[in-house]
């Protein structure tokens, strides 16, 4: 129990830490210029800037609203509130992974990395309409292991920034860290959340 609550927790602050941190920068670029907040999207601008300001807005909002979904008290106790917050986070799925297929053929990283982006925004749009699908079948445990499934790949821009600063730490190019973060990113939370569904008392059927 100790355990689980410190993950939770975890999961919370990451999530609204760097959902808060990626809204600034989205302020500091539109204020002061992306050349000087976010210069590694500058290249996006002249072609690509409404799928980039689709990105860059909606995905931190799906992340922020994430952990959210997953608060029981919310759930049990205001359903409606549940039921809106999981619909704009749906939405904001949608929109941010169109933006970013968008983007992808203006990405300066190798077709590897690129694969690995465009997987993401397939299986993550994907999970995401399945669990809405279910919840309004009225199919709620399966809804849920679908949402967590789906929270996994949200999560995936947490652990890609916390994989890239060390990697970058080592003289790797931003770039060239894509190679790796590209995938392990999204691979690592949603393998921890299959583990998590297989186990025996599964935490789905649990409230977090």
């Amino acid at each position: 129990m100790l355990m689980q609550r410190a993950s939770t927790g975890l999961f919370w602050f990451l999530s609204i830490v760097i959902a808060a941190l990626a809204f600034v920068v989205v302020t500091l670029a539109t204020t002061i210029g992306f050349d000087q907040a976010a210069p590694h999207l500058v290249h996006y601008l002249d072609s690509e800037k409404l799928p980039l300001y689709a990105h860059i807005v909606f995905a931190p909002l799906a992340l922020l609203l994430a952990p959210f979904q997953f608060w029981a008290g919310l759930r049990n106790g205001h359903r409606r509130i549940h039921r809106a917050i999981g619909y704009a986070y749906a939405v904001a799925i949608a929109i941010a992974a169109i933006g970013s297929l968008l983007m992808l053929p203006r990405f300066q990283g190798s077709t590897w990395a690129t694969t690995g982006f465009a997987l993401l925004a397939v299986i993550w749009v994907a999970t995401t309409a399945r669990a809405v699908l279910l919840a309004r079948a009225r199919r709620i445990a399966e809804h849920r292991a679908w949402m967590m499934r789906s929270a996994a790949l949200t999560f995936a821009a947490v652990v890609l920034r916390l994989m890239m600063l060390p990697l970058m730490a080592t003289g790797m190019p931003m770039l060239k860290t894509y190679d790796i973060t590209a995938w392990a990113s999204w691979l690592l939370p949603l393998l921890v959340v299959e583990w998590l569904l297989r186990r025996p008392g599964r935490m789905v059927q649990q409230p977090v």
